[in-house]
């Protein structure tokens, strides 16, 4: 169940130590599980539900995510 969210696109944001352009693909998918394994980039993980996600110290990139999953999921609901 992956679902397609949005296309973004980060040209030398101020949000990142390095200087970069990124292309974000954003997808939803359901699990069976909610165990996670972190790898090199990830410290750390929260599950939260998607409205109380916008509650969260979220960069503007991924903000912009939850809400475009949000705005999918009242559509389709």
């Amino acid at each position: 169940d992956i679902r397609f969210l949005l296309l973004q696109e980060f040209v030398y944001g101020k949000e990142y130590w390095k200087q970069k352009h990124f292309i974000f693909i954003d997808f939803s998918c359901r699990t069976k599980s909610s165990a996670v394994r972190l790898n090199h980039e990830g410290q750390e993980y929260l599950w939260v539900a998607a409205e109380d996600a916008l509650a969260l110290d979220l960069e503007p990139y991924t903000r912009k995510t939850v809400e475009e999953y949000i705005r999918q999921a009242t559509r389709s609901a």
